[in-house]
C-alpha cells in the first residue's frame, strides 16, 4: 500500500493547473460569438501575462511536488539508537507501572505465598516439543514455583517462540506468576539487550469487536 500523504504535493500542482484552464477558458471563450476574435485578442493582453508569470512556478512546484511526494513515499527508518532508547523508555514504563502494581499486590511483603505449577496432562494444550524447545523429541515437562521465578525466566528464555500460557481456576494465582516474570525479564534486560521487551496485556481489556484478532 502506498504513502497516501505523497499525493499531498500534487494537490497543489492539480490548483495551479485548474488556474491555468480558467484563465485559458476567459480567455477564448468569446471566440465563439461575434466579435469574438477581438474580444479574444483583448483579453489575452490582460491574462497572458498571468499565464507567463504563472509558467515558471508552475514548473517549480512540478519539480517540488516530484521531489516531495518520492520523500513521502519512501518510509523513514529509524536510527538503531533510536530503537534503543525507545526500548529502554519503554522497558522503564513497564517496569515502574508493573512494580507499582506488585506492591499494591504485596507481591514482596514479605514474600508472596509460594504456588507451585506443572505441564498439564492433556498434551492436546501443548504444541509439538520442537516448537517449544529446539531438539526436543518427546513431551516436555515443567514445574515451576512462584518462590523461584528466575528458574522460570530461564526456562521461558530457552524456549523457541517464547510463548507460556497459565492456566487455573479463579484466585488459583495466575497474575501473580505472570507479573513476577515479567519484572524479572525487565530486571535481566541488561545481560540480554537484543531482548524484545516484554509487556503485560491483560486479557480483560482486549475489545474483541473492535479488534477481532489479536495481531490487530
Amino acid at each position: 500500500m502506498g504513502n497516501g500523504r505523497a499525493w499531498w504535493p500534487w494537490l497543489a500542482v492539480l490548483a495551479a493547473v485548474v488556474g491555468v484552464l480558467v484563465l485559458g477558458v476567459v480567455t477564448f471563450a468569446p471566440l465563439a460569438g461575434e466579435d469574438g476574435l477581438q474580444v479574444s485578442a483583448n483579453r489575452a493582453q490582460f491574462t497572458g501575462g498571468f499565464v507567463l508569470a504563472g509558467a515558471v512556478p508552475l514548473i517549480l512546484a512540478v519539480r517540488w511536488a516530484r521531489r516531495r511526494s518520492s520523500e513521502l513515499a519512501t518510509p523513514t527508518v529509524p536510527a538503531p539508537d533510536a530503537v534503543a532508547r525507545a526500548k529502554e523508555l519503554l522497558a522503564e514504563m513497564v517496569a515502574e507501572q508493573w512494580r507499582e502494581e506488585a506492591r499494591l499486590r504485596l507481591l514482596d511483603d514479605p514474600d508472596s505465598i509460594p504456588v507451585c505449577w506443572r505441564t498439564p496432562e492433556q498434551a492436546a494444550l501443548m504444541d509439538h516439543p520442537a516448537n517449544i524447545q529446539s531438539g526436543a523429541e518427546q513431551r516436555l515437562w515443567w514445574t515451576a514455583s512462584s518462590a523461584d521465578i528466575a528458574a522460570l525466566g530461564t526456562r521461558f528464555r530457552g524456549t523457541r517462540r517464547r510463548r507460556l500460557v497459565i492456566l487455573g481456576g479463579p484466585g488459583a494465582g495466575k497474575t501473580t506468576p505472570a507479573v513476577q516474570l515479567l519484572l524479572h525479564l525487565l530486571a535481566t534486560r541488561p545481560q540480554h539487550p537484543d531482548e524484545p521487551v516484554p509487556v503485560l496485556f491483560p486479557i480483560a481489556g482486549w475489545d474483541t469487536g473492535r479488534f477481532p484478532r489479536l495481531q490487530d
